[in-house]
């Protein structure tokens, strides 16, 4: 099977991208004929640069773009979209929302076309920036995208419910997406006693990603077990000298450490050496660096905002502890974690063959073929 993942900001790199990349990648091995398309990059990607071994590459040029309220509509000229539309696509998936661009995927390709919007539709989101921009687009969107759909896919069944309530009874499907191809982890560091060292990945997005309440909970928890914390992750408008600044009121210099971004390779170094991986987003899809640490065999401690904590089968995993995005919820989760760390590894190991299903590129990668298909 053809198929085209319709993504323009994949070379400005960041999640979405590497799922794209993961997705794209385990279909390609399957044996299909794989093509990413992208717009031309105007800015370095946010990581490192995309990695499109083994799939076709296609960009295309903008002739300009409309701008309106902090959502972009490339325009794309007919040469290019003639050129598009040889690449004759049996099936397209469209990823990201609020993305006007993806009103091509469906004028373009006379193929069915599937929309992940990777957590475009929690009700935090719809309000939390540019909400004036976006209730403008939804109504266009309707009618433009949504209502041309084959499918639109969830990422969990907290975001499943999200969609349903923003679109309505459209046709939607729940599947889960693995970590990031490029981090590798091996065999983790073996634990010499210390102190617990706790990880964080991800952009540097305070509110969102819930740094201010790590920070906080962190601090409280450290009065009653040993624990270190390492964030890893790229600045996001300010937020690296804000963490910076509240690790210094908080007592923190010496036991927190920001790394800045790092390359896959050392984030998977990282995860090695940690010995609990920490997320307390405010809210959240599904994010590849939580799969990456579960699928490296590490015991969680994850916001119950996070739509990962939604999938039944993580429901039932015993090396996950599961907390409100809050200080005083937080603190008593790291305290539980760091005193119960030989139990919850063992749980992990326990249950890695079934983590390992479960966030499977392969296994995902047919499950989304099938869908494909079945809509051709």
């Amino acid at each position: 099977m053809r198929i085209v993942h319709w993504y323009p900001n994949f070379l400005g790199g960041g999640g979405v991208a590497n799922a794209v990349l993961g997705l794209a990648t385990a279909q390609a091995e399957l044996g299909h004929d794989v093509i990413v398309v992208a717009a031309e990059p105007r800015n370095a990607p946010l990581y490192e640069p995309m990695d499109v071994e083994g799939l076709r590459l296609v960009t295309f040029r903008e002739r300009r773009r409309l701008q309106v309220g902090g959502l972009r509509f490339r325009l794309i000229d007919a040469g290019e979209r003639a050129r598009l539309r040889l690449l004759a696509p049996e099936a397209v998936h469209a990823h990201g929302e609020f993305n006007p661009d993806n009103v091509w995927a469906v004028h373009l390709f006379g193929a069915p076309v599937f929309l992940s919007p990777q957590g475009a539709f929690h009700p935090v989101v719809l309000r939390k920036s540019r909400a004036l921009a976006k209730r403008a687009y939804l109504p266009l969107a309707r009618r433009l995208l949504y209502g041309k759909l084959a499918a639109l896919h969830a990422l969990s069944p907290d975001e499943a419910r999200d969609v349903r309530s923003a679109l309505g009874g459209l046709p939607l499907y729940t599947l889960p997406q693995g970590g990031n191809v490029r981090v590798r982890t091996g065999a983790p560091a073996h634990r010499n006693g210390g102190p617990t060292r706790l990880l964080s990945v991800g952009r540097l997005d305070v509110y969102t990603k819930g740094l201010d309440v790590l920070l906080e909970a962190f601090a409280a928890a450290r009065s009653s077990a040993p624990i270190e914390l390492t964030v890893v992750g790229p600045d996001w408008n300010g937020g690296r000298a804000e963490l910076e600044r509240r690790a210094a009121a908080l007592g923190l210099n010496g036991s927190v450490r920001f790394t800045g971004a790092l390359a896959g390779a050392e984030v998977a170094g990282e995860l090695e050496r940690a010995d609990v991986y920490v997320q307390l987003s405010r809210h959240e899809g599904l994010p590849l660096a939580v799969t990456e640490a579960l699928a490296a065999g590490k015991p969680a401690v994850l916001s119950s905002a996070i739509g990962t904590c939604s999938i039944p089968e993580v429901k039932r995993f015993g090396h996950v502890v599961v907390t409100q995005p809050t200080a005083e919820a937080a603190t008593g989760a790291l305290v539980t974690a760091a005193r119960s760390i030989d139990r919850l590894h063992a749980a992990a190991g326990a249950s890695a063959q079934d983590v390992a299903s479960l966030f499977s590129w392969r296994r995902i990668a047919q499950l989304h073929v099938e869908r494909y298909g079945a809509a051709c």
